[in-house]
């Protein structure tokens, strides 16, 4: 009986070997496969990962660009806005100065009786300079009683002529803005060649 019980359990051991070595290779197998499946996953999101990296740092240059574009363009409208005032202040003190305004007035007057504006820094338009033009308004047939207004302006220089409610603006700010946008293009290409 001792052999039959060996007999079984050799036939069982031979059972369970193979039952576990099919196992083992089933085992394997799945492991393999999930092995597989993971390094294509990381494979993909090694991939993406770099493509979101590749994407976000040309986002971030594209970004950069337009930064220092957007800084270059800020400094160069400094730089022509600085070049505009000193422009205006220089023509303040240029020795044609008093025959301009005195020439923009006479064509600025209607009736000779008007109010004469001028800013807080004007220096050059004083009380002769109006002596002269109101003779000159009246060798021209108006009444030549044009006269400075008590008010100062926030202007660098010019007037602006006041007849009752109606302005006139003579100032050198708005005169130059009306030749402004033709003298930006020289100036640019002056500055930044």
């Amino acid at each position: 009986m001792e052999k039959v019980i060996q007999k079984i359990l050799d036939e069982a051991k031979e059972k369970v070997g193979g039952i576990e070595e099919r196992a083992k290779e089933e085992a394997d197998g799945i492991l393999a496969e999930a092995k597989g499946k993971v390094s294509g996953i990381e494979g993909n999101a090694k991939k993406e990962a770099e493509e979101r990296g590749r994407t976000e740092k040309e986002r971030n240059l594209a970004l950069a660009r337009v930064e220092v574009r957007n800084s270059l363009l800020s400094v160069k409208r400094r730089l022509s806005e600085e070049v505009f005032e000193k422009a205006l202040e220089s023509l303040t003190h240029e020795k044609g100065y008093r025959g301009w305004m005195s020439s923009l007035l006479l064509q600025g007057v209607e009736t000779g009786d008007e109010e004469v504006i001028v800013g807080n820094r004007e220096t050059e338009m004083d009380q002769d300079f109006l002596l002269e033009v109101n003779e000159m308004i009246q060798k021209n047939g108006k009444k030549g009683n044009l006269r400075f207004s008590p008010e100062r302006r926030e202007i660098m220089g010019g007037f602006i002529l006041r007849r009752e409610r109606v302005e006139t603006h003579a100032s050198l700010e708005a005169l130059f803005e009306g030749v402004r946008d033709e003298l930006e293009v020289e100036v640019a290409k002056i500055l930044f060649q």
